[in-house]
């Protein structure tokens, strides 16, 4: 599963037209969650056999089936409510249940792992262009979030609270080398 983003315009006008065309055999589902002070309505469309249907080659010989999710936000207690579209290429044709779960775990890898390189690592930002260093400098990072993910000595504490905890205390950085890593 790949999420067609604005880095690829073609590739995501290509999935806006598909689902804005009114197609025949869309498969749809929806799901409404209430938690966090918001009620989420999630639109789930699913086209399988969708090869010929992405202009540009590379795309189109990897894409079994496209997908779009509509997300509907609306804050309890506030006259807000957002709406946003995420479009999916797959390599293999899905049941409407199988690209539910994939979309979910999906945001859910997004939101761990890439948000915390990219925000609190400030990944994106990196300008290193030397030999191998973007390579080396991410494995680095992708350790240090593992590593960090392990220590539960602080209790249930942000991720970046924890950074902060071992930049300010090098006893820290100690007890996660002698104490939390040997027994991981």
């Amino acid at each position: 599963m790949l999420k067609a983003k604005e880095n690829q315009p073609n590739l995501l006008a290509d999935c806006k037209f598909l689902f804005d065309n009114e197609i025949e055999n869309i498969i749809y589902d929806k799901t409404i969650e209430k938690e966090h002070g918001r009620m989420e309505t999630r639109k789930y469309y699913l086209y399988n056999d969708s090869k010929g249907t992405i202009i540009e080659p590379k795309w189109d010989k990897i894409t079994n089936s496209i997908g779009k999710v509509e997300v509907t936000r609306e804050y309890v207690g506030y006259d807000k409510k957002t709406v946003t579209e995420h479009y999916y290429i797959m390599n293999k044709n899905m049941t409407i249940d199988e690209f539910k779960k994939a979309t979910r775990s999906h945001w859910g890898i997004e939101c761990s792992l890439h948000w915390v390189l990219d925000v609190i690592f400030n990944e994106d930002a990196s300008r290193n262009r030397v030999g191998h260093s973007i390579h080396n400098l991410s494995l680095v990072r992708k350790i240090v979030f593992n590593l960090v993910k392990l220590d539960n000595s602080f209790g249930n504490v942000h991720f970046n609270l924890k950074l902060t905890n071992y930049q300010h205390d090098f006893a820290n950085i100690e007890n996660l080398i002698f104490s939390v890593i040997p027994t991981a």
